[in-house]
């Protein structure tokens, strides 16, 4: 059986909430929020078990950063994979029809590349936007149209 929802999922590194929105009353509802406290850390704040094996070369400081960029982006890449792992088995279960996702533009790309083909088709619309912080109901007037697009021909 087909729900009659849909979901928005709305993410960025420091962590992700999926929300539910039915036909009947276009609000949004909150299902889960997901913190990721590994992608609010600062590049100085991540230790890489790679030290320095470049140390000793005069490139030694771009080579670190080449290292926390990486580590940073494995940390986003993990995270991405956990959030669409979520996704992926609501889907199979039927819980929502059609996705919405809002997410930071820097986090999006590992969303993307983390996102199976099945999972691909039930999306409505990918917003490269940070709304992460704000409250339910800013959230709803933010997306109000789209949800409203969402729900098209099943609201009948």
């Amino acid at each position: 059986m087909k729900s009659n929802k849909n979901w928005v999922l709305v993410a960025a590194q420091g962590g992700a909430k999926i929300y539910s929105v039915s036909n009947r009353e276009k609000d949004l509802h909150l299902l889960e929020q997901v913190d990721n406290q590994e992608g609010r850390l600062k590049k100085g704040e991540i230790v890489s078990d790679h030290s320095g094996s470049a140390a000793h070369s005069r490139f030694s400081g771009s080579a670190h950063f080449d290292k926390l960029e990486s580590a940073k982006d494995h940390l986003n890449q993990v995270f991405a994979q956990r959030i669409m792992h979520k996704l992926d088995q609501a889907r199979k279960e039927n819980l929502f029809q059609k996705l919405i996702i809002v997410a930071d533009p820097g986090f999006g790309p590992f969303l993307k590349h983390s996102m199976g083909a099945e999972l691909e088709k039930t999306i409505f619309e990918f917003i490269p936007k940070n709304y992460l912080s704000l409250s339910i109901s800013e959230l709803g007037q933010n997306l109000k149209e789209r949800i409203v697009a969402s729900l098209g021909d099943q609201s009948r």
